[in-house]
């Protein structure tokens, strides 16, 4: 007997979607990827006024952190 089709289907990895929507929605301020543990994002702006990377651990804290992005410790890089 055959398996159906169904049966040889897996499930969409829950990280991969939340990247997904991540990136739908945050893509065009935040370059947004993660590792094994931590949740990344990398302001596209050099001249931002906001912290210039979020990390964070879990899915909630990162989307609060995107939410509300701490301020620039530091001065934005000059261009020329």
């Amino acid at each position: 007997m055959r398996p159906s089709p169904a049966s040889d289907e897996r499930s969409p990895d829950p990280s991969a979607v939340a990247l997904a929507v991540l990136r739908r929605h945050y893509g065009d301020r935040y370059a947004i990827h993660r590792n094994s543990d931590l949740w990344v994002a990398t302001d596209r702006s050099p001249s931002g006024l906001t912290a210039p990377t979020i990390i964070e651990p879990t899915l909630e804290l990162f989307v609060a952190a995107l939410e509300s992005p701490g301020q620039r410790a530091g001065r934005p890089f000059e261009t020329a």
